[in-house]
């Protein structure tokens, strides 16, 4: 559908607004309108689908009908009348006062099934271009000084190149594609103070209200397994409260990033956690897929979801507030990837003795410990350490949150 193809590269580099009807700007060729009238109707998608799959078919069957007047040779006022009947769908009020929302997780029937959380509802992909498909989504509003991350895989391939971009009011920002080319930092493009972007997540410095992301995807054909994940908590938090229950997932492998050779043992925290969720896989194996080229780094957080998925298994990158998610995923079965900083001092029994930023894998809390494999260490037979709970849920939860959940 060529007419209704759009590249929001153009407006990333000018800073266009995005937000106004495209009706209501003039064209001077029929065609001109008509991709218009598609653009709005996107945008429109983005505003008002619900997360429920009756109105999400609703949307697409609206949809297929704009791409059958375009077919017939109808005009944009045709096209118009139909893409703003999406309006009409009965999307649920979602209050702003909340500081997060529980993440939104997309996914086909057998990527969810596989996924030891809840799963929303599945998506479509839309065709915009030659090998470009593309999925707005509507998310709750984002309060300010609040982090947002996404993470896109398709289980058991190699998860196609895919960009994601938040927009908001007339602006949009977009995070480093994945993978990056070298010199690609358009996360570096200034566009206004309410947000900034870093690398793999974004940090708001202003409320936004009604926003939405989109996901653009390079590949031929639409995946058929795939799997998106979208979180949203305060960027800094006060010290929630310590679960007063244990769960102890199964052992993960230990792996230290330390046996590597100089500088290099010292930047792969990421990988080695990676590996160390997937049993049997070498950290060399992971390293392969976790360099990214634009920064020279192997922390993306992108990255090690991608790399996890190449060998067969769903993968997401989420926040956290407190410590429910994660012990549902404990008495699962499961350990997970946990981001941590802290500084001199404050986590008694590690590795380091400070980080602004290093990855953990985490597999049981067990009374007032937390069972933790910290790749830091200085061999593989060291890896596995016990810290106190307070401590950890500071270097954890205090700020950011960040996790990797893996699942088989």
């Amino acid at each position: 559908m060529p007419s209704a193809s759009f590249d929001c590269r153009t407006k990333q580099a000018t800073n266009l607004p995005f937000g106004k009807d495209p009706i209501q700007f003039h064209s001077t060729t029929r065609q001109h309108r008509q991709s218009r009238a598609i653009l709005f109707c996107q945008r429109t998608i983005a505003r008002h689908i619900d997360n429920t799959q009756r109105e999400a078919l609703q949307f697409w069957h609206t949809h297929q009908q704009i791409e059958s007047l375009i077919t017939q040779g109808a005009g944009a006022r045709a096209i118009h009348q139909q893409a703003h009947s999406v309006t009409q769908l009965n999307a649920p009020s979602i209050s702003s006062c909340s500081n997060s929302w529980p993440t939104l997780r997309l996914a086909d029937q057998r990527s969810a099934a596989r996924f030891p959380l809840p799963v929303a509802r599945s998506v479509e992909f839309l065709s915009t271009a030659a090998g470009e498909w593309m999925i707005p989504i509507a998310i709750p509003s984002v309060p300010a000084e609040s982090i947002l991350v996404a993470s896109f895989v398709t289980p058991g391939s190699i998860t196609p190149d895919h960009q994601f971009r938040l927009r908001a009011s007339s602006y949009e920002w977009p995070l480093l594609p994945v993978p990056s080319m070298v010199g690609e930092r358009p996360d570096q493009i200034p566009v206004n103070d309410a947000v900034s972007t870093h690398i793999d997540c974004w940090h708001t410095r202003v409320a936004l209200d009604d926003p939405a992301i989109q996901l653009v995807i390079h590949t031929q054909q639409a995946p058929e397994e795939y799997f998106i994940a979208i979180s949203c908590r305060p960027l800094a938090i006060d010290l929630p409260a310590l679960p007063i229950t244990s769960a102890i997932a199964n052992t993960p492998q230990a792996i230290s990033q330390m046996t590597a050779e100089e500088p290099l043992r010292r930047h792969i925290c990421s990988p080695t956690s990676v590996a160390m969720l997937l049993p049997g896989i070498a950290r060399e194996e992971v390293l392969a897929w976790t360099r990214d080229r634009a920064t020279g780094l192997h922390g993306s957080w992108a990255l090690a979801a991608r790399a996890a998925a190449l060998k067969g298994c769903v993968a997401t990158v989420e926040l956290h507030s407190d410590w429910s998610t994660a012990l549902t995923l404990l008495r699962a079965g499961l350990p997970f990837a946990a981001s941590i900083r802290f500084a001199d001092g404050e986590l008694q029994g590690a590795p380091l003795a400070s980080t602004g930023g290093h990855l953990v894998v985490v597999h049981g809390v067990d009374g007032d410990t937390v069972l933790v494999h910290d790749p830091a260490a200085d061999s593989d037979a060291s890896v596995a350490r016990r810290y106190d709970l307070g401590q950890f849920t500071k270097a954890w939860l205090a700020m950011r949150g960040a996790s990797y959940i893996i699942a088989p």
